[in-house]
């Protein structure tokens, strides 16, 4: 029986932002990208690309095509800064009545409260819910030198860091003209997901199927069900995961990475995957962290001395080879060693090799 709240349609608001994201970050062809990203986990890229995904090009020229621009496009957007889309995601994700029509700027929230809600949403990604060394004061967020003092207690970069400024500075107006430029490219977004119905509603039936049946081993969906979680799927990150607050994505196809696969960790596949990600200096130093205790995302950041964009570049290698797991305590999230995998994967190296 299906649960309320895993929906089994796209979400509108993410896909929009996930493909004005991309429209603005294809410095080389979207294929390659995908492929660079794939040979990391230790898949042949291009083969992988040309069998599960080549719907993609043609979901993200239909958007690109039909797209309306938008003057602060590039400045919402541009320069990889993924961490603002989830930041954004997140926002409207949480406030869908501010893109109703009948919605006017008036009806936003004060610039106060958009302040700590983008300032939550930047404490969760950074820290995976636990609060940070330097807890946000909230009673002090009108004062432009707390935030841009807050901001530089951060490890984001520099560049991130002025733009979140600059947004914090005059919230209202910022969101107000991110909320246009979604609204007026989601008729794009309908155009592009017409374009590849037929794919998209093969991908639905077999995540729907999935899901049904309790085969969905990707995300934990008992837990993630019983933390009273919305759960859409989506197809702009078809191999990702991601959790925003109450809100969860999870890509269509993301159970084909190897450590999803059926028999996994009877395959090859898994265990070069595995041995190519512990050959990574920064990764092998993330395990060798985890083994004396569980930590939080900016914890290991701080430790290892690696940015909270490329310590999560890292943790979703290593959770996608089954090698760490998360665990929520108190509504709080860490990481951790997936012991019983790691033990299995010790056991295949040592059956593969002697």
């Amino acid at each position: 029986m299906k649960e309320q709240n895993t929906m089994l349609e796209l979400d509108p608001i993410f896909e929009t932002l996930g493909l004005l994201f991309i429209s603005n970050n294809l410095h080389k062809q979207h294929k390659d990208n995908a492929i660079e990203e794939l040979d990391k986990f230790m898949i042949n890229g291009e083969e992988f690309y040309n069998k599960h995904l080549k719907y993609l090009e043609k979901y993200i020229q239909s958007f690109n095509s039909h797209k309306i621009p938008h003057e602060l496009e590039l400045f919402f957007f541009g320069q990889d800064e993924d961490e603002l889309f989830i930041l954004f995601a997140g926002l409207l994700g949480m406030n869908r009545h501010w893109l109703q029509p009948a919605s006017q700027g008036s009806q936003l929230n004060s610039d106060h409260e958009i302040r700590l809600q983008l300032l939550n949403f930047l404490i969760e990604e950074q820290s995976g819910n636990d609060p940070l060394p330097f807890p946000l004061q909230e009673g002090k967020l009108d004062d432009l030198s707390y935030i841009i003092s807050y901001l530089n207690q951060t490890t984001l970069r520099e560049s991130l860091k002025w733009k979140l400024m600059m947004i914090l500075e005059r919230p209202k107006y910022y969101i107000k003209e991110l909320i246009q430029l979604v609204q007026s490219n989601l008729p794009a977004f309908e155009q592009a997901k017409q374009d590849i119905d037929k794919t998209l509603q093969k991908l639905l039936k077999n995540y729907e199927k999935m899901i049904v049946n309790g085969n969905f081993e990707p995300l934990d969906f008992a837990t993630l069900l019983a933390e009273k979680k919305i759960i859409f799927p989506t197809l702009i990150m078809p191999l990702g995961q991601v959790e925003i607050s109450n809100l969860c994505y999870c890509g269509l196809q993301v159970y084909l990475l190897p450590a999803f696969k059926k028999n996994a960790s009877q395959s090859n596949e898994l265990l070069l995957s595995r041995l190519k990600a512990l050959s990574d200096q920064s990764k092998l130093q993330i395990m060798q962290s985890l083994k004396s205790s569980p930590k939080y995302n900016l914890e290991i950041a701080e430790q290892i001395g690696l940015t909270a964009a490329t310590m999560s570049h890292h943790m979703n290698v290593l959770l996608a080879c089954k090698l760490v797991k998360i665990e929520k305590r108190s509504g709080k999230v860490y990481y951790t060693v997936d012991i019983e995998s790691v033990e299995q994967f010790v056991k295949e190296l040592e059956s593969f090799l002697l």
